[in-house]
């Protein structure tokens, strides 16, 4: 999955491994395995709070910021995104080169 991959190369996850063991490309919403870690987010927080509210908010992926958050850990903890707020100084270039390239 090219997607998946440029977020690998960027630095923003761990292993492609992590995220086919959370997410599928079909359309049925399958339960996550018991026991299956959370894909670690190298980059900055606040990419993946964006990056998650973006799909969401375009109907790529469904779920609550709970939901999310199970999914994914920053630093060893679960990765929160409920109450966060963009900040005029994030730099989301990299975050929104993936979706220009991709979903649009």
């Amino acid at each position: 999955n090219i997607e998946l991959n440029n977020l690998i190369k960027d630095s923003i996850i761990k292993s492609i491994k992590k995220i086919e063991e959370h997410f599928t490309e079909r359309s049925l919403k399958l339960p996550v395995k018991e026991r299956v870690k959370p894909i670690e987010w190298i980059s900055a927080k606040y990419k993946a709070v964006h990056l998650l509210k973006k799909l969401r908010n375009l109907n790529i992926v469904e779920g609550s910021d709970k939901e999310f958050a199970r999914h994914f850990s920053k630093n060893g903890k679960e990765l929160s995104i409920t109450n966060y707020t963009r900040k005029a100084t994030d730099k989301l270039d990299q975050i929104e080169e993936i979706f220009d390239i991709h979903f649009k």
